[in-house]
């Protein structure tokens, strides 16, 4: 059975790239335990989402995937972190 972890994570110069690197840091630690692993990012920055390419998939959410995306980050609904994922896992 394959084991795929999706990270949802966004970057830009406004939000900075914390989170991403965060997340890469433990896609990389999750990689090492079999897991594919995949990102799902919007498109404000290349960079970051050229270095996740290289070693993983990614989904690049367009114009009008982020619409109605808006919709699930209203404050009724919560993310949950890289980490509890992480701890959840383990």
């Amino acid at each position: 059975m394959t084991k795929i972890i999706v990270f949802r994570c966004d970057s830009s110069s406004r939000i900075g790239s914390g989170h991403v690197n965060r997340c890469l840091n433990f896609a990389n630690e999750l990689s090492k335990r079999k897991f594919t692993i995949i990102f799902i990012c919007r498109s404000y920055s290349s960079a970051i989402i050229n270095k996740i390419k290289k070693s993983y998939a990614v989904l690049e959410l367009t114009h009008s995937e982020l619409c109605s995306e808006e919709l699930l980050s209203s404050p009724d609904h919560q993310e949950i972190d890289a980490l509890e994922t992480f701890n959840s896992l383990c």
